[in-house]
């Protein structure tokens, strides 16, 4: 998140270039990291969240539809979170899967 700003004024910028930073307890890291996460959580959770049963293939193609690459992989979804999304915090924790709640929002009976 803290790269948010970063990545927005990118543009004005010729490159992005990485810088190594060596700890006090001798790891040595790359800063900063813009590579997209990679998040799983599986159908059942997602439903249980977002309480109503919505179909797999609809879980992907609703976080796809909002820019956040999805596919299926047994019964789990597996999301790529693009650095830009500073609001995407903790997947598990705050699962973007609220973008799916909105089907369940527009399928409830009225």
């Amino acid at each position: 998140m803290p790269y948010f700003l970063l990545l927005l004024f990118s543009h004005i910028f010729v490159s992005i270039e990485n810088v190594e930073v060596h700890g006090v307890d001798g790891k040595v890291r790359l800063t900063p990291n813009i590579s997209p996460r990679l998040q799983t959580a599986s159908v059942e959770y997602i439903n249980r969240c977002i309480g109503v049963q919505v179909p797999s293939e609809n879980i992907v193609s609703l976080l796809n539809r909002m820019s956040l690459p999805a596919e299926l992989v047994g019964q789990e979804v597996r999301v790529s979170v693009p650095p830009t999304r500073s609001g995407i915090i903790h997947f598990l924790a705050c699962p973007p899967f609220h973008y799916v709640l909105n089907y369940g929002e527009w399928s409830l009976a009225r």
